[in-house]
């Protein structure tokens, strides 16, 4: 089976040159597979043949990160403003509906306006309670009764602006539709109610997690030894001593003789390392002398 070799197999022109290629492979003659061969040999990369084909690299233009945090920034400033433009309108248009639904149901007029601001006080009050208990795992089941709280007033905000367009401002409703209005106000001052209950009772845990410190000490202690190591080490080749070893792997020695746990032999750290168990030793005596913890200063050594 023939292997074509083509530079970009995602191209759809290529991709039909080899059907056709293929169908006169398996109707071929000499003539015909000289040709397929010679068309494989070098086959066309976006109707260019390879052979003839100038190669050019663009190169992308330098990025301008202030330009780009000044559009990331503009781009902010237009999404609230249009946010509050939406929400205004929204507001105003559903305020309207409502209103004009509850003055038509149970109330006076010059009390009904007080039936839309219960409704949309209460998808406000939900909001602004599920994005203050976002950050508290403890908390989940809060944020689903504000869930549950914010699902229910929307469904009466929307129904009842639908409501408002299907029946006409001159037809009545119906009694167990004026029956349901009337219900909404001491159902939203219950839901309302404990809402600012669990808000009220809500403290905000200042004290860090015991496991979250306990892993940042564990990292802090890390952190200390490999720059002591590190330190030793540099102090080590600073004053000549064991200069044919580079400064890592002293480093490391010295975190497996003062660190790890259990205890290793300095054979054992040299079957780790791949060092000699007289170079762990000769690295142990040179952090004594630079810690001042010996009395005699090795001298220079050579490598083994």
């Amino acid at each position: 089976m023939l292997a074509p070799r083509v530079g970009d197999c995602g191209k759809m022109n290529v991709a039909q040159r080899y059907r056709h290629l293929y169908r006169d492979v398996q109707n071929t003659d000499g003539a015909s597979m000289e040709r397929v061969m010679t068309a494989l040999a070098d086959p066309p990369l976006n109707g260019t043949e390879l052979g003839s084909r100038n190669y050019s690299v663009s190169v992308a233009p330098p990025r301008d990160p202030t330009a780009e945090q000044a559009a990331v920034r503009v781009t902010r400033v237009v999404a609230v403003l249009i946010t509050v433009v939406i929400a205004v309108a929204s507001f105003v248009l559903s305020f309207s509906s409502l209103w004009s639904l509850a003055a038509r149901s149970a109330w006076p007029a010059r009390l009904a306006w007080l039936w839309p601001v219960i409704v949309d006080g209460t998808i406000v009050l939900a909001t602004m309670a599920i994005v203050a208990l976002a950050g508290y795992r403890s908390l989940r089941g809060n944020r689903r009764y504000f869930w549950a709280v914010l699902c229910a007033a929307a469904v009466v905000s929307v129904s009842g602006n639908a409501v408002h367009a299907l029946i006409p401002d001159t037809a009545p409703l119906v009694p167990w539709l004026s029956a349901v209005i009337a219900c909404v106000p001491p159902i939203a001052l219950l839901a309302t109610t404990h809402t600012l209950a669990i808000l009220w009772r809500l403290r905000v845990d200042t004290t860090a997690d015991p496991a979250i410190e306990v892993q940042e000490s564990a990292v802090a202690v890390a952190v200390s030894r490999v720059e002591k190591s590190d330190a030793v080490a540099a102090a080590i080749h600073e004053r000549g001593l064991l200069t044919n070893h580079p400064t890592s792997t002293i480093s490391e020695v010295l975190r497996y003789l003062h660190d790890h746990k259990p205890p290793m032999s300095q054979r054992a750290i040299g079957l780790q390392l791949h060092l000699h168990h007289d170079t762990v030793g000769k690295i142990r005596e040179a952090a004594a002398a630079v810690l001042g913890m010996s009395n005699s200063t090795p001298t220079p050594t050579t490598p083994r």
